[in-house]
């Protein structure tokens, strides 16, 4: 293919995914268009905030098989690069003694060789005594989890896209999607391009945008409501005191460590809310929505029941069963998808551009992604 606006592969939409599938497609030497709606750095999606968790405490093995493939390749990175990507903190999940995830990621742990430690509420109050259980809840508590500094990880592939090659296009929102039996070609408000494969990983607008393209999929874009406590023990909560943390329950709550001063962050695994539009949807939090968190907080995390620092929202797309879809199009092989990560993806994105890279160019990925299959909505 020649001309101007001509490319090998357009990849759609900048966050994690797409930024590091623009940096695995580059460095195996396709001439790469990466298209953002927005700035990189942007606020709106599901990438961009101080940190994201990683772990290794799943309930599916096939999750920690991709953990353990793509931790080692954000450390490559940050030794490449010299940007500070990764910090271990240790992750403590916590819930009734007999709550099913809970039982179910103590089972994957053990059933994978990951070590960790299945504590009472009184050892926890002991190991990290921020956190107070209920007398009928137990704890897991692995080391080998902490934070990826999420605004900085997707920085850091784009530019690394960038010195590969890629052309990085921002403010190009795609308008149209039109897909030929060995090709595609991609209008936005600012041009036309046309490529002989195409990647789409654009988070909550994924959906229409694969419409265009005849495939109909359950993907549900759904609001966060993120918030940053000022407490007053801060150090309590620093990365090197305070692990992540992640809740067995109705509702499901999650936080994590103070990241440069930015507070104490929690917030609720929300999967209620679901078919908002991402264009349209109240960025502002609800006040209703922080009581709920603080009377959480005043039971479990007392210290850091506190005025709140700053507060912001964000997307999740979910899937009826939570599980990912990563792809090719069954109808189009030359386009592959990344989707509904359902709020627990980032961690795998370094993985994942590689992964479609390899779906792309060499029509089977190199790692198991059975349980991502297209083919079970489609």
């Amino acid at each position: 293919m020649s001309g101007n606006n001509t490319y090998d592969v357009i990849v759609l939409g900048l966050g994690v995914m797409g930024s590091a599938a623009a940096w695995h497609l580059a460095r195996a030497g396709q001439r790469v268009l990466a298209l953002e709606q927005y700035e990189v750095d942007h606020g709106f999606g599901s990438s961009i905030d101080a940190s994201r968790i990683f772990r290794y405490a799943y309930d599916y093995p096939a999750y920690v098989a991709l953990a353990r493939a793509a931790y080692p390749m954000w450390k490559a990175l940050q030794a490449d690069t010299g940007v500070k990507l990764m910090q271990y903190t240790g992750a403590l999940d916590f819930g009734r003694a007999d709550a099913r995830t809970l039982l179910a990621f103590r089972e994957t742990l053990i059933a994978t060789g990951i070590e960790h430690q299945w504590l009472t509420p009184a050892e926890v109050a002991q190991q990290v005594p921020q956190f107070r259980l209920d007398d009928d809840m137990m704890a897991i508590y692995h080391a080998e989890a902490g934070y990826l500094a999420a605004g900085r990880c997707v920085a850091t592939l784009v530019q690394e896209a960038r010195r590969q090659g890629a052309v990085i296009q921002t403010n190009a929102r795609v308008q149209q999607v039109t897909a030929q039996a060995d090709s595609v070609s991609v209008r936005t408000n600012t041009d036309t391009y046309s490529a002989a494969r195409l990647v789409i990983t654009a988070g909550g607008w994924t959906g229409p945008l694969l419409r265009q393209l005849d495939l109909d999929l359950p993907l549900n874009p759904t609001r966060q409501q993120v918030l940053y406590f000022e407490t007053q023990a801060i150090e309590q909560f620093e990365p090197e005191r305070c692990p992540v943390y992640i809740t067995h329950g109705e509702p499901w709550y999650y936080g994590l460590p103070s990241v440069d001063g930015s507070g104490f962050k929690t917030a609720v695994h929300n999967t209620r809310d679901v078919g908002i539009d991402p264009d349209t949807m109240s960025r502002t939090v609800d006040p209703t929505h922080v009581d709920h968190v603080r009377s959480f907080l005043r039971r479990h995390i007392p210290l850091a029941d506190s005025p709140l620092r700053s507060s912001k929202t964000c997307i999740y797309t979910m899937t009826p069963d939570e599980h990912f879809i990563v792809d090719r199009h069954p109808a189009y092989p030359h386009i592959a998808l990344g989707a509904g990560f359902s709020g627990h993806g980032f961690k795998f994105g370094i993985l994942i551009g590689q992964i479609l890279t390899d779906l792309l160019l060499q029509g089977s990925p190199r790692h198991d992604i059975r349980l991502f299959n297209v083919g079970r909505f489609a």
